[in-house]
């Protein structure tokens, strides 16, 4: 009998270093479950950042896309304002040209007619200044398309 008690006593130390050792299974179990449910929720919240962090890098490719056609359309419109200076600027010095030679035969006109004015005053000798009072009282009819032909009364 004391054989069979020491076996029971076996059993029952046994029994309960089985049971201990389930109840820190269990233990260890529940702890790796709540630690796993964290790690999903942890993950859930990383690719909810990821897909938000996608967007964002979606808009700013956009956004680049965008500002990119918008520099190449400004850098267009810049190259045809250069152009247009230029042309403007040819335009300009053409104008200026113009300019200078119309200035050049204004004066020539101007010199021109100093030059006929002095040869018609030099040319008018006091008998000319007469036929010119002559011709001054006849009326313009009788010696029109006649000129420097007198009028003798």
């Amino acid at each position: 009998t004391r054989q069979i008690n020491d076996m029971i006593t076996q059993v029952q130390r046994e029994t309960r270093t089985a049971v201990d050792t389930m109840r820190s299974g269990n233990e260890k179990v529940r702890r790796g479950r709540a630690q796993a449910g964290q790690a999903g929720q942890a993950l859930d919240a990383i690719v909810a950042q990821v897909e938000q962090v996608k967007d964002w890098v979606g808009q700013m490719a956009a956004a680049t896309e965008e500002q990119s056609a918008t520099s190449h359309q400004m850098a267009r419109n810049v190259e045809h304002i250069a152009t247009g200076a230029g042309l403007v600027a040819t335009e300009a010095g053409q104008i200026d040209r113009s300019t200078s030679e119309l200035m050049r035969l204004m004066d020539e006109v101007v010199q021109a007619l100093r030059r006929f004015k002095t040869e018609q005053e030099t040319a008018a000798t006091p008998q000319t200044a007469a036929a010119r009072a002559d011709r001054a009282a006849v009326p313009p009819e009788v010696h029109a398309g006649q000129p420097g032909r007198r009028h003798t009364a």
